[in-house]
């Protein structure tokens, strides 16, 4: 019998289960549709029984309309809603919807890692994200480095997102298992320009660190449109001191009492997330972030339906750890960086790399085309095309501690070459009001994406002057890409029942793969061999309007994710130790999600609630194990198999007490667990990673009067996992945390050009830890001015 390439036979029998839900669930849909036939007897149809753009996941405003639109759960945010919330970054408005978390280690942490429903923040691979039609997800690395780029857009630009829940539509890739993310900017309809300033600090108190971190932010944009022709012209500016983001740690085990080495005072004691005794003796300090994003926009409007759209983003970065902070003193108070020290009976030696300092640099650059047609009858196409460069990734690092590497010394250089993604969609579809095709809203489309990395790691002989290479001790590089075709129809069987079915065809190929690793001193080059893959992912969503303002939806739906070119290929050592491994034989991921909701339309409000589940086969996940002497062991595994399934209850409100005060609340319960995986069986049955059980927020806001508004708003996540096995219970640093956050903000219109706003996250100033600490207690300001 002959196999597909990346199966064997122990794993034929998942693989054949899966190959007959594909066709079980094609079927379904041509047999429903077959059956449905009789009920074509026409009746009239209006503009508004039919969706207003070819993208499924646009929602408007009317939520009478919203459950003809999306073949699964979407929540969005508006513009307007915006300015209640405390969002430094675009990617801060994620927070407030419901059954989804983003974990931001910082204010400029270009690493912010979505989790949504049961796809957790530990499996990078699993959302897809698009602004204006651009790519914006990063499937380039194998750990928390591959988050999708948000800090290419800004805050004052958004003019919605919209987020949809699973893998539900065909216009979309196997990575939406999670969901996908749209959003959409503004573009001016008349002569704008726009300025602010914001300070922001942080009381941040931990082991031995307690200090403000502090950072500012600065935008200005300018605006027009002259007949046909709009542009809009931004320049944002960011700079952030953030918390340590990790510790020096070192397991007792490690240590010896024989009451040698330097007497020292400093170090904390304590148990680690495993219950295994460990001493915490200093971190890297704070992380500077400094960005700078220059960004363009341009569009024409070649009649009333049709319109072209250019951006271009050039992106400047860069994280300095400069600052390494030893716990350790010395009898008379002197800060110890080395040797074999005593700290709490235990003796051990401060490693030469314990207190790096590194800098890196970097520089992005996307250009982007979209042309779209979109009469109200009639064909109807949409085409986007971007390429996204990483023109510069540097990282310099020392491999000797502070303060001797002030003066320069031995180090390692990390630098990234011919690095990026490239992508081309088009999608056609008609819309009638009358005919055969009066009922239907067909879409045909084409889909075509591309990752690209090179990695070299040099050694130097002076860490501060880039130009004294004196050997290679690592290289790695390779691409994917993936081309799709897919179909998708939204049928209006009859005044109260809509069908939305389609299928996604979908071959991925990966080649390039290579590595080069020191072996008896000499770099051995490692060529890994092409892969291929294709599959076909059927899609179905019913939705029946009982009632006026109620409806109910079923969707099922298959995806398959593909491995990332970083997961496969991309294997790294870092300057303190820390190891990330690749593995070029991942499967891809199989995913059978299946959601019934339950949504009532109320006067400037909605009620939904939604039963979900996911099946997945050979689910990826990223796992990190803390080494004993220090470091981290990260890695990526296929866990044969695992299901989530969930509840999800949301509302939102608007306009309460004579327009005074808006409102939302949701609460979700995720039941994700392990159900096979012969390579590590004690995980079986245990809770999988990241995935907390209970989630809830609510949002508040006061409408003062006409210049102030007041708001406040708390999340709250359960417990919830690092490791497979669940061994990590403690919490802590390398932990997971469960938490209860509150923020609040206020927003004083000084007059119609000026806003003065001020902000508290996290006012309680909760210790909690997504292996890293996240910030406590943070105060926000910012000055803004519109015209």
């Amino acid at each position: 019998m002959n196999f597909p390439s990346s199966l064997t036979k122990s794993n034929y029998v998942s693989y054949k289960y899966y190959k007959c839900n594909q066709k079980l669930l094609a079927l379904i849909c041509v047999v429903v549709s077959l059956s449905c036939i009789r009920n074509l007897n026409a009746y009239e149809v209006t503009p508004s029984d039919l969706p207003v753009k070819l993208d499924d996941y646009i929602v408007e405003t009317n939520a009478t309309t919203l459950s003809s639109k999306a073949p699964a759960v979407t929540e969005q945010i508006l513009a307007s809603d915006l300015e209640a919330y405390n969002i430094p970054e675009a990617v801060d408005a994620l927070n407030y919807l419901p059954d989804l978390y983003v974990r931001t280690r910082f204010v400029g942490d270009e690493n912010a890692l979505v989790s949504i429903r049961g796809s957790s923040n530990l499996q990078y691979g699993r959302t897809l994200v698009i602004a204006d039609g651009i790519l914006l997800s990063n499937f380039l690395g194998t750990s928390s480095y591959s988050a999708p780029r948000f800090f290419l857009e800004s805050p004052e630009e958004i003019a919605k997102i919209a987020v949809s829940y699973g893998p539900y539509s065909s216009l979309y890739a196997g990575n939406s298992i999670g969901g996908t993310i749209l959003m959409t900017s503004i573009m001016p309809t008349h002569y704008e320009a726009d300025a602010s300033v914001g300070f922001m600090t942080q009381d941040f108190h931990d082991y031995q660190t307690a200090r403000y971190f502090n950072g500012r932010t600065a935008h200005f944009s300018i605006g027009n449109k002259v007949g046909k022709f709009s542009y809009q012209i931004f320049y944002n500016y960011l700079l952030n001191n953030s918390q340590p983001l990790t510790f020096n740690t070192i397991l007792v085990s490690a240590t010896t009492n024989t009451g040698a080495g330097t007497p020292t005072t400093g170090a904390v004691a304590q148990p680690n997330l495993s219950y295994q005794p460990w001493l915490v003796y200093g971190s890297p300090g704070p992380t500077q972030s400094e960005q700078n994003l220059f960004k363009a926009k341009f569009a024409y409007d070649i009649s009333n339906d049709t319109y072209v759209r250019y951006t271009l983003a050039y992106w400047i970065g860069g994280l300095d750890v400069l600052h390494p902070e030893s716990y350790l003193k010395d009898v008379n108070g002197n800060t110890v960086w080395g040797g074999q020290v005593l700290a709490d009976g235990q003796t051990f030696t401060i490693k030469s790399n314990d207190f790096p300092m590194s800098q890196r640099n970097q520089t992005d650059m996307i250009n982007a085309v979209v042309l779209a047609h979109e009469p109200s009858e009639g064909l109807q196409f949409v085409g986007s095309g971007s390429v996204y460069n990483g023109l510069k990734d540097n990282t310099y690092a020392s491999t000797t501690n502070y303060p001797t590497a002030l003066l320069g010394g031995a180090g390692t250089a990390t630098r990234l070459g011919n690095t990026g993604w490239e992508d081309i969609d088009f999608k056609a579809g008609w819309r009638s009001f009358s005919g055969a095709l009066a009922n239907h809203s067909p879409v045909l489309g084409f889909h075509f994406d591309r990752y690209y990395f090179s990695q070299v790691v040099n050694t130097l002989t002076n860490w501060k002057d880039s130009t004294s290479i004196t050997g290679e001790t690592s290289a790695n590089g390779g691409e994917t890409n993936e081309s799709a075709l897919y179909a998708q129809d939204t049928w209006k069987l009859a005044p109260q029942w809509t069908l939305t079915s389609g299928v996604r065809w979908e071959a991925w190929n990966a080649g390039e793969g290579m590595q080069v690793a020191l072996s008896s001193g000499k770099p051995v080059l490692t060529d890994y061999p092409i892969r291929g893959q294709s599959e076909v992912s059927p899609k179905f969503a019913l939705a029946y309007e009982p009632l006026p303002l109620w409806s109910l939806k079923l969707s099922l739906g298959q995806a398959w994710r593909f491995p990332t070119v970083g997961e496969l290929f991309q294997g790294t050592v870092s300057a303190n130790g820390s190891i990330t491994q690749n593995d070029p034989t991942l499967r891809p991921e199989r995913d059978l999600a299946k959601d019934l909701t339950l949504e009532h339309a109320i006067v400037f409000g909605e009620l939904r609630i939604s039963a979900f589940e996911d099946d997945i086969h050979d689910a990826l996940v990223s796992q990190s194990n803390v080494l004993p002497t220090g470091g981290s062991l990260s890695y990526v595994a296929n866990v044969t198999h695992m299901r989530d399934r969930g509840l999800e209850v949301s509302f939102a409100k608007h306009k309460l007490l004579n327009g005074a005060f808006d409102c939302s609340a949701s609460i979700s319960y995720n039941n994700a667990v392990t159900l096979a995986n012969p390579t590590f069986p004690t995980s079986v049955g245990k809770q999988f990673p990241r995935i907390p059980h209970w989630q809830w927020k609510t949002v508040f806001t006061y409408h003062v009067n006409q210049k102030l508004s007041l708001n406040a708003d708390t999340r709250y996540s359960s417990n919830q996992y690092n490791t497979l096995d669940n061994s990590d219970g403690h919490g802590g640093y390398t932990g997971t945390d469960n938490f209860i956050v509150t923020d609040c903000k206020g927003v004083y219109h000084i007059n119609r050009d000026i806003t003065f706003n001020l902000g508290i996250d996290n006012i309680t100033s909760r210790v909690y830890y997504f292996y890293h600490p996240l910030p406590q207690r943070s105060l926000f300001s910012q000055l803004a001015w519109k015209y």
